[in-house]
């Protein structure tokens, strides 16, 4: 059977014609009754919420995701706080008076390629309490735990290490603590383990 369908808009109505073999069937449909489909809207996608940075220092209850970051923002007197283990791309710069708490965690800079140290004290005083591990061995020809290049150091607590360091340029020479240009270091208590020096 063969079934054809015309549509003709006259005056506004739509005149549908159905044809077969055996019958043909008329009908109206006024043309404002024929509502057209309203367009399928795709729903967007959900945006993926970022993960949280995490808490690495805090000071005074404020938390930072880096400690170069709080050492930066901070005024002298700050107590920055270890709230988690902290690998650092290369030495922190200290230059205020500030007061760092490892609070039992590790500071490390383990892929550090220059070999400034875990902490570069150019002027002001670092003074570091608390019980945790700093260690200096980097991807570096120093691995130095502290260079006191101007500034002070007081070391109240902790442990301090460079032990398996290796190097290429001077590999039987490993300076744990460095004072250079006018720097300080006064050792109040801690453990400090250095193989070669």
């Amino acid at each position: 059977e063969t079934l054809r369908k015309q549509l003709d808009n006259v005056n506004e109505e739509v005149k549908v014609t159905f044809e077969s073999t055996n019958e043909t069937v008329l009908a109206s449909v006024n043309a404002s009754e024929v509502k057209p489909e309203e367009p399928v809207v795709p729903e967007e996608p959900e945006t993926p919420e970022e993960p949280e940075a995490p808490v690495l220092v805090t000071v005074d209850g404020v938390a930072y995701s880096s400690l170069e970051e709080a050492i930066s923002e901070v005024d002298d007197g700050a107590t920055i706080m270890l709230a988690d283990n902290v690998d650092l791309e290369t030495a922190a710069v200290v230059d205020k008076e500030i007061t760092i708490n490892l609070d039992g965690h590790d500071l490390t800079v383990k892929e550090d390629t220059v070999g400034d140290g875990v902490f570069h004290v150019t002027r002001g005083t670092l003074t570091i309490n608390g019980e945790g591990t700093v260690n200096g061995v980097g991807n570096n020809d120093y691995n130095m735990v502290i260079w006191a290049d101007g500034g002070t150091v007081v070391i109240n607590g902790g442990t301090y290490t460079n032990e398996d360091a290796t190097a290429v340029v001077d590999p039987e020479h490993f300076d744990l603590i460095y004072v250079k240009n006018g720097g300080h270091v006064e050792i109040n208590g801690g453990t400090f383990n250095c193989d070669i020096w």
